[in-house]
């Protein structure tokens, strides 16, 4: 969190730099238009990184809370949800490996009385 603090006060300082830049330019008796872009995009790119710095400290605390959250911690009506989905697909499971056992079974079969009729 002190890291999203600390983006924040470099976004807010690079911004006042670009103000005073864009002051001095204009009170300037010869500005150069050149100069000025040049300061201007200097001081964007940096409020630019700043504010990716800022979200990029807001992206870590929020998955290190997530991480943070364990399946204790889930209500009670989520973990009976969970069990029961779990459950059915261990059903879906079994049900369609039955098919393919019993087929399993019968060429069994079928081999054992093939061989006893020879």
């Amino acid at each position: 969190m002190e890291d999203a603090h600390d983006a924040q006060r470099e976004e807010h300082r690079c911004c006042s730099r670009l103000a005073v830049v864009c002051q001095q330019q204009r009170g300037a008796h010869s500005p150069s238009s050149r100069q000025w872009e040049f300061a201007a995009a200097a001081a964007a790119i940096t409020a630019a990184a700043a504010i990716t710095a800022t979200a990029a400290a807001a992206a870590a605390a929020a998955a290190a809370t997530a991480s943070a959250l364990t399946y204790q911690h889930l209500p009670q009506q989520l973990q009976q949800q969970l069990q029961h989905q779990q459950q059915q697909q261990q059903q879906q499971q079994q049900l369609q490996q039955q098919p393919q056992q019993h087929l399993q079974q019968y060429q069994g079969l079928i081999a054992e009385a093939y061989h006893h009729h020879q």
